[in-house]
């Protein structure tokens, strides 16, 4: 962070924000790496509103702590740049930036949609669940499955960010088989 706010970001569960930005990337629909780190950025302004971001660099720690993602700076300014040109942010007299308020709106309106859909997927599921295995505990069950999905999502996530940029230095845990991650949620589940 830098001197401006010496705080880290308070974030009580690193699962919860990363399954947000899971269902937030769907409903959103983005194409490109460069939509998915503008939605990044944007994301930290909603999931942490009343944290103050003055720079590039604290966006980054930001995006690191949430996600668990590394990108560098250079890229994560490139982008703040171009939500700035765009008005979507603004940062008056070089103070921090600001989240222009019907963006946000936008923004909480399409995450309360991947909030909705998520509760409806799940109800469904969980009623095929309980027809197939109805002594398997629900709700141990549903958790498995987003803890699951959300390591399956960044496994994939990961891996094809790689293939874009050979520079990218993939960690071991992300070329795990989707068995082994299966494996290991359900030993972490039940």
């Amino acid at each position: 962070m830098t001197e401006h706010n010496t705080e880290r970001p308070k974030v009580r569960n690193f699962s919860i924000a990363f399954e947000q930005m899971c269902n937030f990337v769907a409903i959103t629909k983005t194409r490109n790496y460069n939509d998915t780190l503008q939605q990044l950025i944007l994301q930290c302004f909603v999931i942490l509103p009343d944290e103050r971001f003055y720079d590039a660099h604290q966006i980054k720690e930001t995006i690191d702590t949430l996600f668990g993602l590394q990108i560098p700076e250079y890229q994560i300014q490139s982008r703040v740049d171009t939500l700035k040109d765009k008005g979507l942010i603004q940062q008056p007299i070089n103070t921090n930036y600001t989240l222009q308020a019907e963006v946000r709106n936008a923004l909480q309106k399409q995450v309360d949609e991947a909030i909705t859909l998520e509760e409806k997927v799940k109800y469904e599921w969980l009623a095929e669940l309980i027809n197939i295995a109805p002594d398997l505990p629900a709700e141990q069950a549903w958790k498995a499955l987003k803890g699951y999905l959300a390591r399956a999502f960044r496994r994939h996530g990961i891996q094809t960010a790689a293939l874009l940029d050979p520079s990218i230095d993939v960690a071991p845990e992300y070329s795990e088989s989707l068995t082994f991650l299966l494996i290991d949620v359900l030993n972490d589940t039940f």
